[in-house]
């Protein structure tokens, strides 16, 4: 039987609305993120796939149709952005704000 990998942690800040180079923890991969004013994050690991990392505090009932939940991790609800606002480098480009799950995510 494999020992299971540890989940690569987020480097966690306290600057809302700013994307930020990061890298994770364990592997020291490189991600852009922005952070919400609730403590979520929309996080690119470079790899073209946006994933919400949703603040376990303010985890809703009921989520996005487009939001396709992977994990827990760190404190986070991680789930898949695959289709929809926010699931592409446009996306983002279009607009300084955009509402995912009843969060805002305003990037100045």
């Amino acid at each position: 039987m494999r020992a299971q990998q540890p989940l690569p942690f987020l480097r966690l800040t306290n600057k809302a609305g700013i994307w930020l180079l990061g890298s994770y923890t364990v592997s020291n991969k490189p991600y852009i993120s922005i952070r919400s004013d609730k403590g979520s994050y929309i996080v690119n690991a470079c790899a073209g796939k946006f994933t919400l990392y949703i603040n376990k505090h303010f985890k809703p009932l009921r989520v996005a149709a487009n939001l396709i939940y992977l994990r827990q991790n760190q404190h986070f609800h991680v789930d898949q952005i695959p289709y929809g606002q926010g699931s592409s480098p446009e996306s983002w480009l279009q607009s300084r704000k955009l509402q995912i799950n009843k969060e805002y995510f305003t990037s100045e």
